[in-house]
């Protein structure tokens, strides 16, 4: 009799961790990813030049993303490389290259508003430092940075199992810009350049809608492989100007494809 107790002891406790083990593996709330993409770009950057540039490069991220139970809210962290060749119609002698890198980090909350079925709204902040560095032979240069906060929107759509389509959009509305004066470098900033590039692309005003506008648009498809793997593709637009004298105005299109990791 003793051993018969034993024996339904052990089976009840095996039961009660498979449960618990089960019901972990269904709530897998964290997630990573990594994001190839090409990017087309067009570009005019009055303190690089007056003429028009458009190209083509490459695109590399990283993501982490992290929901609470039953999706009531999610914090995010991205890191973008994006490297363009560029060329102006004007000559081939006058091509360029262009690095841009971008650092994001938010929250978003689910406001539970029933759009339509299947659809979940999601709003909130995040704060986005991004760096923009173009040069020609060393002779001309020019770069731009911004740091500050953004108003995001985040909308899921999920037509049936293992299917989901989302689409968000990033409008920032505090910036810190930075900006050179003129084309190449004054002595200040080599002198920054040279002793520290951090004091460099934090040296800048404070710049609201009417000096700096920026607009980013990302539509996904994500097709579950299995419970811990997904496979994703995207299109972003991606649109930013600055309204001082030099001005820059610049639109990027970006095609990528990424997979995702649950745990």
């Amino acid at each position: 009799m003793k051993t018969l107790n034993l024996v339904c002891l052990i089976l009840v406790g095996a039961t009660n961790i498979y449960a618990q083990k089960d019901t972990t593996q269904r709530n897998l709330k964290n997630k990573i990813a990594i994001e190839f993409g090409y990017n087309q770009v067009y570009l005019k950057d009055h303190v690089f030049s007056p003429l028009n540039y458009t190209g083509g490069g490459s695109l590399i991220s990283l993501n982490y993303q992290r929901n609470s139970n039953e999706l009531k809210n999610m914090i995010f962290v991205d890191f973008n490389l994006i490297s363009t060749g560029l060329k102006t119609n004007a000559s081939d002698l006058l091509s360029s290259h262009q690095y841009i890198g971008n650092f994001e980090i938010g929250y978003l909350r689910n406001t539970r508003i029933s759009i339509m079925p299947k659809i979940e709204l999601f709003i909130g902040t995040s704060y986005i430092s991004e760096i923009g560095y173009l040069d020609w032979f060393s002779e001309s240069r020019s770069y731009f940075a911004t740091h500050g906060l953004t108003a995001k929107t985040l909308l899921l759509y999920q037509p049936k199992p293992k299917h989901l389509i989302q689409t968000t959009l990033s409008i920032p509305i505090f910036q810190l810009m930075v900006r050179p004066p003129y084309n190449g470098f004054n002595k200040e900033t080599e002198e920054l350049f040279d002793r520290s590039i951090i004091r460099l692309v934090f040296k800048g005003k404070f710049a609201s809608f009417n000096q700096y506008f920026g607009l980013f648009w990302k539509t996904s498809y994500t097709f579950q492989l299995s419970r811990r793997w997904d496979l994703d593709f995207a299109y972003s637009l991606n649109y930013r100007r600055t309204y001082e004298e030099n001005h820059l105005i610049q639109f990027n299109n970006i095609l990528s494809s990424s997979i995702h990791f649950k745990f």
